[in-house]
């Protein structure tokens, strides 16, 4: 089980567990991190950015991840 501002994923089939403790503790940048860890297994298609988006739907940036 997961808990605040830490995330976690499973792929059974091939033998993976994820957890993730972001730094800005919002799902999107969690979502974002995963996205890049499961990328680097092959299993879901690598995107550099995600559109960033405010609750009017305007464009306003983009999620990246950056490794320090």
């Amino acid at each position: 089980m997961c808990i605040r501002d830490r995330f976690c994923a499973v792929i059974p089939e091939e033998g993976i567990g994820v957890a993730l403790k972001v730094r800005d503790g919002a799902s999107r940048a969690a979502a974002a991190a995963l996205k890049w860890v499961l990328s680097e297994y092959g299993i879901v298609e690598r995107k550099f950015s995600e559109p960033l988006t405010n609750h009017a739907g305007k464009h306003i940036g983009e999620i990246r991840v950056s490794l320090h």
